[in-house]
């Protein structure tokens, strides 16, 4: 069966819910918490890290590690992790990627739809860069993109059926 996956992308903390015909349920991506911090980290060699195991790591390789990224999309001063510069929107696109991941290998198949928060002040330049994340994490799902302030729905592809009731914190 198919089902909508609402991902709240947060500076902080992310979360997710999935969404079937008949239920929205809050996935749990932390080992003990419904949220993961959102916090990446890129290795000497690579190997990117996200949520728990970032918070983690970050506490030993400081230096290659990014929190609060979410702030910067739209910034053109790039975040340089171990001397090598990213853009909010490539850390964006592995904390998506991560979570999309995670919930497509618990479920068994990836979302049929996605469904991404963002906050009330994203205008269509910032709206875009959350696109090209999308992109980036390699989502060809149908994609509907939420005011998590104001509840209005930002779409460029309408599917029935992806909500996200996961929300967002933060405030003005």
């Amino acid at each position: 069966m198919d089902y909508g996956l609402g991902i709240d992308l947060g500076t902080t903390f992310s979360a997710a819910a999935v969404s079937t015909a008949d239920t929205v349920e809050v996935f749990f991506l932390g080992a003990r918490s419904a949220t993961i911090p959102s916090v990446v980290v890129v290795r000497e060699h690579g190997e990117v890290l996200v949520g728990e195991a970032a918070e983690r790591r970050a506490l030993s390789e400081p230096a290659r590690s990014a929190r609060e990224f979410k702030r910067r999309l739209g910034d053109p001063t790039p975040i340089f992790l171990g001397g090598v510069p990213y853009g909010a929107e490539s850390l964006t696109a592995h904390l998506l990627r991560a979570v999309v991941e995670q919930v497509a290998e618990r479920q068994g198949r990836r979302p049929a739809r996605i469904a991404l928060t963002h906050p009330a002040t994203y205008r269509d330049y910032k709206l875009d860069l959350m696109r090209l994340a999308v992109g980036q994490a390699g989502g060809t799902e149908r994609r509907r993109f939420f005011d998590h302030h104001r509840g209005r729905r930002r779409s460029t592809r309408v599917q029935r059926g992806a909500e996200c009731p996961c929300g967002g914190s933060s405030r003005r």
